[in-house]
């Protein structure tokens, strides 16, 4: 146990956590400004969508021959892309609302 609590004010010594005070600390800006929230809210949102209307194009096909040359990988590239543009596309819509998660 003294082993444990010599190592953690070792490393706080080190890191100079123990002689900060209040004054020394900054506050906390986001890494992402809060002007740049509407922009990528519309703009990953559009590309989440298109992406979600090209599997839906490749889903669907309106010929048979098209039917029999679905791709697994096309899909799965189609499905991801648009999962993750429209899952950070309604992050960036929440933040844009105001609603902070």
């Amino acid at each position: 146990m003294k082993t444990i609590l010599f190592a953690s004010v070792l490393l706080a010594a080190l890191m100079g956590l123990a002689a900060a005070g209040p004054n020394d600390l900054k506050p906390y800006s986001p890494p992402i400004g809060v002007s740049m929230h509407p922009i990528l809210a519309v703009s990953l949102t559009s590309v989440g969508l298109a992406f979600l209307g090209l599997l839906v194009t490749q889903l669907i096909p309106s010929d048979k021959k098209l039917s029999q040359q679905r791709s697994l990988a096309t899909e799965l590239v189609l499905a991801a892309g648009a999962s993750f543009f429209l899952g950070f596309g309604g992050l960036f819509v929440f933040l844009w609302t105001g609603v902070w998660v």
